[in-house]
């Protein structure tokens, strides 16, 4: 019976157990693996991997960022024609020069400040503030219903002249008619006297009086003859 073919293929583990391979003759682990190559630097060439920037100051750096943010700068092209020739002299003509603008309210040329300027604020129109009188009162809803303004600043008349406030009532607290007059020596008489006030010395002295006021007539009031010749005034 022929011999089968032995395999050609690599070993299986199995079969590396039961290897007939002395220890001290095998390969040591992992020489066998693959290793990549080693580049050497030769000795021409600079050790540096990487090349050194070029130092940049900070007028470099300003620059750059404006030449991003801004837009790039129109060139100008000069030519020959424009350049007048060496030999001959430039007259620049006067250029017809414009009136300056005038203000409309103070009639003064137009400057950087010319808004703060005294003539400028005294020719301007002021804003008065709003009346201060009472809106609830009778009289002045009487004269708002006849047409009269009162933050208008006008008079009173029918050509808005004469005063521009009503007039103040004063108290009235007498019985006497309208328009009547009080005689100067009656009007001390009619009116009463008014009350002084008193420090506190006064007001200390004025109840010492009416204490002893009071003591004087409880004593005649409850008073007894025949005790108090024996035990005097001050008994009781």
């Amino acid at each position: 019976m022929p011999r089968p073919p032995e395999p050609t293929g690599p070993p299986s583990p199995i079969e590396d157990e039961f290897d007939d391979i002395p220890l001290h003759q095998k390969r040591p682990f992992g020489s066998g693996l693959y290793k990549k190559a080693i580049t050497f630097v030769p000795a021409s060439s600079s050790l540096k991997t990487v090349n050194d920037a070029p130092a940049t100051s900070g007028n470099s750096i300003a620059d750059l960022y404006l030449s991003m943010v801004l837009p790039p700068p129109s060139p100008t092209k000069v030519t020959l024609e424009d350049k007048p020739p060496p030999n001959q002299e430039t007259t620049e003509e006067p250029s017809p020069s414009s009136p300056p603008l005038c203000c409309p309210s103070c009639l003064l040329p137009l400057g950087p400040d010319h808004e703060k300027s005294l003539a400028h604020q005294l020719s301007l129109p002021h804003s008065h503030p709003p009346s201060a009188l009472d809106r609830s009162r009778m009289g002045l809803q009487y004269l708002s219903s006849q047409g009269w303004d009162p933050d208008s600043r006008r008079g009173l008349g029918s050509g808005q002249q004469g005063i521009q406030h009503p007039i103040k009532p004063k108290p009235k607290d007498d019985r006497l008619g309208l328009g009547v007059e009080i005689p100067k020596h009656l009007k001390g008489k009619s009116s009463p006297p008014k009350e002084k006030l008193l420090d506190a010395k006064k007001v200390r002295k004025q109840y010492e009086q009416e204490k002893k006021k009071k003591e004087r007539v409880m004593k005649e009031l409850h008073g007894d003859g025949k005790w108090e010749k024996y035990l005097g005034s001050g008994a009781g």
